[in-house]
This record gives structure tokens, sequence and C-alpha cells, in this order.
């Protein structure tokens, strides 16, 4: 006799079908709907095919070239993009409660632009890294490596 095998119901020998799980409630929230772009889907994959372009060369080129190439788009970003360095520059007078044109409020605009360079460097790096590079590449500043080591074995943040 199979010891493993599902019980039966009755005497025909069928298996009972699996239970569906009850259906969920819709949310009243509004639905958010991406839009599909007018060129079609080939812009989607052409993307696709970039990132993952890009994120070969920046495993494969020596970390000074990149971080270089990296702070160089950041900068030509700011200088390229009015709408996004006017808003970043309007939000940054807000914070500190100085006028748009300080040379404080220039500075630390540029600063948000090379950060988000290098942000989207580190996203094309994180998964051409080991786990013992990954590692060495982060820095606890507060705290300790305790608290993460804590969450993952309560398996949270997963």
């Amino acid at each position: 006799m199979n010891r493993n095998r599902a019980p039966l119901s009755g005497s025909d020998g069928q298996k009972k079908p699996p239970a569906r799980p009850a259906p969920r409630a819709r949310s009243t929230l509004p639905r958010i709907e991406f839009g599909r772009s007018k060129r079609g889907d080939y812009v989607y994959y052409i993307a696709l095919i970039f990132a993952a372009m890009a994120s070969w060369l920046v495993a494969l080129l020596p970390q000074f070239v990149v971080v270089r190439i990296a702070l160089v788009i950041g900068w030509l970003s700011y200088v390229k993009s009015n709408n996004s360095r006017h808003n970043v520059c309007s939000n940054l007078s807000h914070i500190f409660d100085l006028p748009l044109d300080t040379p404080e409020i220039t500075s630390r605009a540029k600063a948000v632009f090379r950060t988000n360079a290098l942000n989207v460097l580190d996203l094309f790096q994180i998964p051409h890294m080991s786990p013992k590079d990954y590692d060495e590449s982060v820095t606890v500043i507060a705290g300790s490596w305790k608290t993460l080591d804590e969450a993952f074995a309560n398996n949270a943040g997963r």
C-alpha cells in the first residue's frame, strides 16, 4: 500500500478537487493603469535590451571608469533637463527656505542629479555582485549588522 497518496473520497475512488480560495473583495481605491506606448511594445523591448547591455557594460568596465561616466551623465542631465532641474531647485528652495537662484540651491541640485546617476549605476552593478562584494561595498553608519541579521532571521523584508 502506498502511504503517500492523497486520501480518496467516496467509494468510486475519485479524488476531491482542491478547494478554491474565496475571491478577494475588490478594492474601492482607484485603479492604476499604465498605458501602452503609442509606438508599440517594441519601445519597451528596446529599453530592456539597452538596460541589459548597460548592466553588462558596467560589470565589465573598471569601477573608476563607470563612476566617471555616471557623474558625467548626472551633470548632463542637470544641464539638459530644464524642467527636472527647476523642480529639484524649487523643492530644495522650499526645504531650505532659500531663493531659487542662490549658489547653495544650485550646488545641492547638482548633487541631487549626481546622486541619482550614482544610484542608477548601483542598480546596474548589483546583479553582477557577489554577496561578499556587496557586503564590502555597504557601510552601516548607525547601528550594526545585527539589526539586518535579525530581520532576515525573522523573514522580514523579503
